[in-house]
């Protein structure tokens, strides 16, 4: 796993277990406006997962644009005689040759 996927699980983790003592210590409910009152920690855990799938519905619309992209210039490579998965590991070859590279990302060699 990636540090950053196991920092991420961690902070979950840590989330779930602030909203059930949150949820056990507080009495209180809130009320909101045309419902009935709720508990703070459904509140809260509702908030996040509502802006969770807000921010990942973002996404979507470019994940899906790139995804097409993807196949039409596959499609297009094929179709002047080239082999997309040749191509992708010779590309996978000259990075991997070219990372001892010590050129600055605005250099003329790398644009």
């Amino acid at each position: 796993m990636k540090v950053v996927r196991i920092v991420q699980l961690l902070l979950v983790l840590a989330l779930i277990g602030y909203l059930i003592i949150l949820h056990d210590m507080n009495p209180y409910s809130i009320r909101l406006p045309f419902f009935i009152p709720l508990p703070t920690a459904l509140v809260l855990t509702t908030a996040i997962i509502v802006s969770f799938l807000v921010g990942w519905s973002a996404s979507l619309g470019r994940m899906w644009r790139l995804s097409r992209e993807n196949r039409k210039l596959e499609r297009r490579l094929i179709k002047l005689g080239e082999d997309p998965e040749t191509l992708a590991m010779s590309e996978r070859a000259k990075d991997s040759k070219g990372k001892g590279n010590k050129t600055r990302p605005g250099d003329p060699e790398r644009v």
